[in-house]
């Protein structure tokens, strides 16, 4: 017993010494945060632009090694806790592109330094990009759980920056829901573990899920905290407040960024569980639900970055509705969909900081006639919001084109009418979608400004812009850039 005992405690020390090899990107994040920590109890405070430097050149660090690990065959790694295949690599690779534009753009505007300006910052968004990239890869209940705290403990503290009584009131719901959203997923893996008596995802297979009613309880308790991560409905209502008093690169990270991460591990999860009835019905409703209210409610919205919070719970609602078909087709429309949400989520949050710095206000009245008198912002934002809504020639219209056509095609497979119905709604809210997004061009074009006195932007935040926002016509032209590399990530 002895002896065995031995060589099942050598195996497990072995099997994680051999992934150590396959954990380098994360390693280089870990390691960066106590290099970020040490660097700014060192460097002296006339030298703290050397801070998101030295964030930036590990995050780009850690991208450089995620890049080859595009191709390798799929592996468990730490005694299966952890999946590293192409699925996990793409999420990495938004990860991290995410985290590099933030640091980039954090100082365009007064508000964002004032934020960052103990540097703490860049720290905690490094913790939550490790967060993300484990996220991608966890292959068990308990690794996910983990992964998801560690994300939503220094998103709590980054969103906390922004020091004043209104910014408060709205962190205190964020990190009030978030913890609730956390308990009850955390109870419902405890019945799940119950259950089936293993923490592996692979072992959500072997459960008998329509055999009993209560087990869609306890899967909806599991994915809740996934809900609250995409800000879907009922887990929506942090998200206005929340946008609109974080800086706008950071909360344009974590709209895209964590958004992505909870759909990472809730397609595997639908995969997983592969019961229609039981999980695809109540996520179809939640998806109806959060298309409707985030289109409705950002339809009467007069600040633009709260317009951009009901239109980002909108998005969840379109990939959500992807992501429930579990077909191939679906799985390519939902990681084609993130993947142009990112430059379209990001381009807009700093193209709406970048105005309302120029128009002396955060509402829609201010950006009156600022379309003329920045013409070169006003093509780029009126690109954006074309993409938003899901028209050529952005792409945004293959995101929306995609999506329907997964449901077109499981509807023609399953027969099932509420695919029908999800199809028939998400086609006519972005009709709906149409009239808040193109609201802000109209201002600018066809409203006259009384107001002469105009800061206009510095050049460095208008070419950045104009770079991560030029995706948006490339891909349009050119889908291939993203789907020959979509095609070839499976389960």
């Amino acid at each position: 017993m002895e002896n065995a005992g031995y060589e099942i405690l050598l195996g497990q020390l072995q099997n994680t010494i051999n992934s150590v090899g396959y954990f380098i990107p994360e390693i280089i994040l870990i390691i960066g945060l106590v290099i970020l920590i040490i660097a700014d109890l060192i460097i002296k405070e006339s030298n703290k632009i050397l801070i998101p430097i030295i964030a930036l050149a590990i995050l780009v660090s850690s991208l450089a090694t995620v890049f080859s690990q595009w191709g390798m065959p799929s592996i468990l790694l730490y005694e299966n806790m952890l999946r590293l295949d192409n699925y996990a690599v793409f999420f990495k690779v938004l990860f991290l592109l995410g985290a590099i534009i933030t640091v980039s753009t954090l100082g365009f505007s007064t508000d964002n330094r004032k934020s960052f300006n103990d540097n703490e910052g860049y720290t905690f968004l490094i913790g939550i990009t490790l967060g993300l990239q484990i996220m991608s890869m966890a292959h068990n209940l308990l690794m996910i759980y983990i992964s998801v705290e560690l994300v939503s403990l220094c998103s709590f503290v980054l969103v906390s920056f922004t020091f004043d009584k209104k910014a408060a009131e709205s962190n205190l719901k964020y990190i009030f829901f978030g913890g609730l959203s956390g308990a009850v997923m955390l109870y419902g893996m405890s019945f799940i573990y119950g259950i089936s008596g293993d923490l592996n995802l692979p072992s959500l297979a072997l459960v008998p899920w329509e055999s009993n009613p209560m087990y869609g309880v306890i899967v909806i308790f599991t994915i809740a905290g996934l809900l609250f991560k995409i800000s879907a409905f009922p887990f929506h209502l942090w998200a206005p407040d929340t946008y609109e008093t974080a800086p706008s690169p950071l909360i344009a990270f974590m709209s895209v960024a964590t958004k992505a991460a909870a759909f990472a591990i809730l397609i595997k999860f639908i995969f997983f569980v592969n019961s229609f009835y039981l999980l695809a019905i109540p996520l179809a409703l939640i998806a109806f639900c959060s298309i409707g209210i985030g289109n409705f409610s950002a339809l009467i919205q007069s600040n633009p970055k709260r317009m951009l919070a009901y239109s980002s719970i909108a998005h969840a609602g379109f990939i959500l509705s992807a992501a429930i078909v579990n077909s191939k087709l679906s799985l390519e429309a939902c990681l084609f969909y993130l993947a142009v949400y990112l430059p379209m989520n990001f381009a807009a949050f700093l193209l709406v900081d970048i105005l309302s710095n120029a128009g002396g206000g955060k509402e829609v009245e201010n950006f009156k006639g600022l379309g003329f008198k920045l013409p070169f912002t006003g093509v780029i934002f009126t690109i954006t919001m074309i993409a938003l809504t899901g028209l050529p020639p952005t792409a945004g219209f293959y995101a929306k084109i995609f999506t329907f056509s997964s449901l077109w095609e499981a509807y023609q497979t399953t027969g099932q009418n509420i695919v029908m119905y999800l199809l028939v709604f998400g086609v006519l809210n972005s009709v709906v979608s149409l009239f808040y997004y193109l609201k802000i061009p109209y201002y600018m074009y066809f409203k006259s400004s009384q107001n002469e006195l105009i800061l206009k932007p510095s050049r460095s935040s208008q070419i950045v812009v104009a770079i991560i926002a030029l995706p948006l016509l490339v891909i349009f032209f050119k889908p291939e850039i993203i789907t020959q590399y979509i095609t070839l990530i499976k389960f």
